[in-house]
């Protein structure tokens, strides 16, 4: 059938080279798969936790495009290293940034300037308020008219009113 059954290790001292759609099987139930059908590769993990693990150093993912990551409704850790920027980005529907731990807050931080960094907006989970923490707010993009809109800020020659 195909099947071979090994008592110990197995040493390949050169490739090997497994066909489209063969699966590679570790574990009595068959825990983790590793395969390619041709076009895409998989790594499948169908209990527990999968865990990768580089003692080594850091992680290299390069894709050449987009990125789909399903924690299952776990957390995600994103960190970028060497790197000019870092961006989480959406471009398909709403994007919400969420925090479900009770009285827990949201906060944004960067460079204050001085090589530490601070807090310079929080959403306030406890409070229920926004608390920013800058010198100086900027909104270049006031209307300089009441909007008509309740609530809603405006420019008025320099004076900030609430419609």
């Amino acid at each position: 059938d195909g099947n071979a059954t090994f008592a110990g290790d197995i040493t390949v001292g050169d490739d090997l080279f497994i066909a489209d759609s063969g699966i590679i099987n570790v574990g009595t139930g068959n825990d983790l798969q590793m395969y390619h059908d041709g076009s895409n590769s998989f790594i499948a993990n169908t209990t527990g936790v999968l865990t990768v693990s580089n003692t080594g150093g850091g992680y290299t993912v390069d894709a050449g495009g987009d990125i789909n990551l399903d924690a299952g409704g776990n957390d995600i850790v994103l960190k970028a290293a060497g790197s000019e920027f870092a961006r989480l980005t959406n471009s398909s529907q709403d994007f919400i940034i969420e925090n479900t731990n009770n009285d827990k807050d949201i906060i944004f931080k960067s460079d204050d300037g001085s090589g530490s960094t601070t807090a310079y907006i929080t959403l306030d989970g406890s409070d229920v308020a926004t608390v920013i923490s800058t010198v100086k707010i900027m909104m270049p993009n006031l209307p300089s008219s009441d909007p008509g809109v309740t609530g809603q800020l405006w420019n008025d020659s320099g004076t900030l009113k609430i419609s």
